[in-house]
């Protein structure tokens, strides 16, 4: 995570790709703020997924011995729990991309906070956005179609998902830099 947040720090000021050796410390703790943001905002996320699945583990105990009572009441709250969670998850991969990036530009926990210009940058160029994601998409599938095949390996196994996120990481700061005026 310390590299993605380098890569797109150095993508931003229009350096090349970082060194992962160069700096481990800061490159660490970087990664160590980041997990801890992204561990506080995703807090509603991870409730309510917790929630759904408990009562549909619920539902599958009480669906043996129960009554229709008492599975109709689990059946409601998994559907009144399911919309929060489409809803959170929406907003949590809406989000917290150009959070990460507000991070990766300052370099101060307070940027994580800067909701008001993420959405800002998002729905200005909401095309572009929503292109640079499929973009990234499409890298990912790519990236872990090559992984599978590679698998077999204990270095494939080791490499393919620090490539991903700096390919991520890439594409997010080369956006973010052309569209954040």
């Amino acid at each position: 995570m310390g590299l993605m947040i380098k890569s797109i720090s150095n993508v931003l000021m229009k350096k090349e790709i970082p060194d992962p050796m160069e700096n481990i410390s800061e490159t660490l703790l970087d990664g160590l703020k980041y997990l801890i943001f992204a561990g506080i905002i995703s807090i509603p996320l991870i409730i309510i997924t917790w929630l759904t699945f408990g009562a549909l583990i619920v539902s599958m105990i009480t669906s043996f011995s129960a009554s229709a009572q008492m599975m109709s009441t689990a059946m409601f709250l998994i559907m009144q729990w399911i919309p929060a969670l489409v809803i959170l998850t929406l907003i949590y991969l809406l989000i917290l991309p150009p959070l990460t990036v507000n991070y990766a530009e300052k370099k101060k926990f307070s940027a994580f906070f800067d909701i008001a210009k993420a959405f800002r940058v998002i729905f200005n160029n909401f095309g572009d956005w929503l292109r640079m994601l499929l973009i990234t998409f499409v890298y990912s599938v790519g990236i872990t179609i090559v992984g599978l095949l590679v698998s077999f390996t204990f270095i494939g196994v080791l490499l393919i998902p620090p490539i991903s996120l700096l390919v991520s990481a890439k594409i997010l700061g080369e956006w973010f830099a052309d569209n954040a005026k």
